[in-house]
C-alpha cells in the first residue's frame, strides 16, 4: 500500500520532481506552495510524513502547537546541519542532504510511515513519540543513556509525566542510544515531574531550540516586511526637498542625507545636507544625479558631524566636483583636514555673520552651535522660512528597516532611546532642549532615524529632553542587582529569540558568563559592564534589529544605561 506525504514548497523547489517520483512507485504527494493550503490539505487528507525544507521547520512546530503530530522530513544543505537535527530527537530518517537520491528518499520516507513502535535506535525518540501521540496510545517510553535512563508515561496520546528532569529529558532525547515502549503501567514509574499538556511538555523539551507557543505567533508576525515606500529610490519630501538616504535591513539605523534645491527665478543652488558614509557613496550619488543629472551641479555639502558615517563622502564628492564647497564648523574641520580635505575648500560656520548664510536665492540658512552634543564642533542647522532644523547624530533615533519612512515622525521613545548614546548629562540635554526653543522650528531631520515632523512634536521633544534622565545621574547599582536585571533580560530574550538568533548568541555569551539552566550564575567579566556586553554580543551575533531595541529599552527602564549598540 502506498504512502501519503504532504510536500511543503514554497520556493517551488522539489514538486515537479517529487510529483513524477511518487506517481511512478504508487505513493501520493499532496503539494503545498504555502502554509495556509498545506493547513487546508491536512484536514482534507491527513498525511503519514510532512516533507519540508529545513528553512521551513517553524510549520512544523506550528503543527506541534496545533496537536498535529506527524514525523518531519527536512531537506538540508549538509550533513552537519542534518546531525544537528538530534536536539529535536530526529535521525538520519528525518533528512535528505542536497543534491538527493530519489530511491533514498523514498526508503527513508516509507520507513517513517510505518507504524511499528518497536524498539529503534535508528527511527529515534521524536517519531515514536509523535506516532504514539497520534495514534492516542497508552505505553511508557523508555530512552537509555550512558547516563542512564528517563522514562515518560503516556496515557490515551497525553504525555503525564516523568521520573526525570525536563533538562534531563532533552539530553535523553538528543543522545538515546536505545528507544524501548512498554505497555502502560504508572505504578512502574515513580513520576516526580508532571506536565500541563502535550504542547507544555513538547515545548520544555525543546525550549533551548525551539519556540514557544507565543514565540511561533510572534515570529509569524515579525517577518520582516519592506517599508510601503520604495528607498532605493530619492524620495521627494516637499517642494525642492529629497531623502537620498540608505536603509540598513539589518540594523536600527537608518540613514539620512538630504538634497535642498533653494531657488528662485533662473537661480539654483542645490546642498546636501549630511553628506554620508563610504559606503553609502554610490546609492547617495546615484539618487543625486536621478535629480540634478550630475554631481557638478552641487553647490555645498553641509557637514553636520565629525563621525566618518556622517562626513566621507564630502571627501569623495569634493574629488569629483571642483567648485563644491564644505560647510562646516571649525572643529569639524580640523578633524576634515585629517581625511585630506584642505582648509580652502572649507567654510566655517564661525565664519559667517552672526552664524547665518544668505544665498543667492533670499533664503537664509542659520547654524546653531551644538557642543558636545554629542562631540566637539556639532552644530544644527535652521532653514529660516521653513522652520526646517538639520541635524547630525543629535535628535536621531532607532528604527527599524520596516518600520522607517523619512515622512512619518519618530517614535518619542526610540528617539530618547538613541539620545542617550550621544548625551551624557542632563547640561547638555537642556542644551539640546534649549535648541529646539531658539527661533521656530516646524520640523527636524536627523542623520539617523524618522524626523520629527510638526511644531507641536518638536517641542514635546524639547520638554522630554529637559526632564531626561541620563548616565551621568544613573545608580551606582550592586552587582547582584546588575545580575538579576541581566537574568530578567536573558530569559526575555530567550522567549522571543529564534532559535538561529538564540544559539549563536548564548554560545559566545558563555565564553564570559557562567549559564546553568538559564541562570547567570557568575560573570567572567565585570559585572557593570555585563549589560553592554549583552548588548554587544545581540548586535554581533545577528539576534533581531527589533529585540535588541527591547533589550535596550529594558535596561534603561531597570536604571541601567547601556551606551554601545
Amino acid at each position: 500500500m502506498g504512502v501519503t506525504c504532504l510536500l511543503l514548497d514554497r520556493k517551488k523547489r522539489y514538486h515537479s520532481l517529487l510529483a513524477d517520483i511518487f506517481s511512478i512507485t504508487g505513493h501520493k504527494l499532496l503539494i503545498a506552495l504555502d502554509e495556509a493550503k498545506a493547513f487546508e490539505l491536512l484536514r482534507v487528507l491527513p498525511p503519514e510524513v510532512i516533507i519540508m525544507s529545513s528553512e521551513d521547520m517553524d510549520f512544523w512546530f506550528k503543527l506541534l502547537d496545533s496537536e498535529i503530530y506527524i514525523p518531519p522530513f527536512f531537506f538540508v544543505e549538509s550533513y552537519e546541519e542534518g546531525d544537528s537535527l538530534k536536539v529535536y530527537g530526529l535521525r538520519e530518517l528525518n533528512y535528505m542532504v542536497l543534491p538527493f537520491n530519489p530511491i533514498e528518499l523514498l526508503t527513508k520516507v516509507v520507513e517513517l510511515s510505518k507504524d511499528s513502535l518497536a524498539s529503534s535506535t535508528n527511527l529515534g525518540p521524536m517519531n515514536i513519540l509523535l506516532k504514539l501521540l497520534r495514534s492516542k496510545s497508552s505505553s511508557l517510553l523508555k530512552l537509555v543513556t550512558e547516563e542512564g535512563q528517563c522514562t515518560l508515561c503516556i496515557k490515551e496520546g497525553v504525555v503525564e509525566g516523568s521520573e526525570c528532569s525536563m533538562d534531563r529529558i532533552r539530553r535523553a532525547f538528543k543522545e538515546a542510544t536505545e528507544v524501548e515502549t512498554y505497555p502502560y503501567d504508572h505504578s512502574k514509574v515513580n513520576i516526580k515531574h508532571l506536565f500541563k499538556n502535550n504542547w507544555g511538555f513538547i515545548s520544555g523539551l525543546l525550549k533551548e531550540e525551539l519556540l514557544t507557543e507565543e514565540q511561533v505567533s510572534t515570529a509569524a508576525e515579525e517577518v520582516p516586511t519592506k517599508p510601503a515606500l520604495d528607498l532605493t529610490q530619492p524620495i521627494e519630501l516637499g517642494d525642492k526637498f529629497y531623502w537620498l538616504g540608505v536603509g540598513d535591513e539589518e540594523g536600527l539605523f537608518q540613514r539620512n542625507s538630504y538634497l535642498r534645491i533653494y531657488e528662485r527665478e533662473n537661480v539654483k543652488v542645490p546642498i546636501l545636507i549630511n553628506p554620508g558614509s563610504h559606503e553609502d557613496y554610490p546609492t547617495i550619488r546615484a539618487k543625486l544625479e536621478q535629480i540634478i543629472g550630475t554631481v557638478d551641479a552641487l553647490r555645498a555639502a553641509i557637514v553636520l558631524g565629525s563621525n566618518l558615517d556622517e562626513c566621507y563622502n564630502a571627501l569623495s564628492l569634493l574629488q569629483v566636483n571642483q567648485r563644491l564647497v564644505v560647510i562646516t564648523s571649525l572643529g569639524i574641520a580640523l578633524k576634515l583636514r585629517t581625511l585630506g580635505i584642505p582648509m580652502g575648500r572649507i567654510k566655517t560656520i564661525e565664519s559667517l555673520p552672526n552664524r547665518k548664510l544668505k544665498l543667492a536665492t533670499g533664503d537664509v540658512l542659520e547654524f546653531k552651535p551644538a557642543n558636545f552634543l554629542p562631540e566637539s564642533g556639532s552644530f544644527v542647522m535652521l532653514e529660516e522660512n521653513k522652520g526646517r532644523l538639520f541635524s547630525g547624530r543629535l535628535f536621531s533615533s532607532l528604527c527599524l528597516y520596516e518600520e522607517f519612512s523619512p515622512m512619518e515622525t519618530a517614535n518619542p521613545e526610540d528617539l530618547l532611546l538613541y539620545s542617550l548614546q550621544v548625551i551624557p548629562s542632563r547640561k547638555l540635554a537642556q542644551r539640546a532642549a534649549d535648541l529646539l526653543k531658539e527661533g521656530y522650528v516646524e520640523a527636524i531631520f536627523p542623520a539617523i532615524g524618522k524626523p520629527v515632523l510638526g511644531s507641536e512634536n518638536v517641542l514635546s521633544l524639547s520638554d522630554k529632553l529637559y526632564r531626561l534622565r541620563t548616565v551621568e545621574e544613573s545608580v551606582e547599582f550592586e552587582d547582584e542587582h546588575i545580575l538579576e536585571v541581566c537574568q530578567g533580560l536573558l530569559e526575555s530574550i530567550k522567549s522571543k529569540a529564534t532559535p538561529g538568533e538564540l544559539n549563536p548568541f548564548l554560545e559566545e555569551l558563555n565564553q564570559y558568563a557562567y549559564i546553568h539552566e538559564g541562570n547567570i550564575l557568575e560573570s567572567m567579566v565585570s559585572v557593570q559592564n555585563l549589560p553592554n556586553l549583552i548588548i554587544g554580543l545581540m548586535v554581533t551575533k545577528g539576534v533581531r534589529p527589533k529585540l535588541i531595541r527591547e533589550a535596550v529599552r529594558y535596561l534603561y527602564m531597570s536604571g541601567l544605561f547601556p551606551i554601545t549598540i
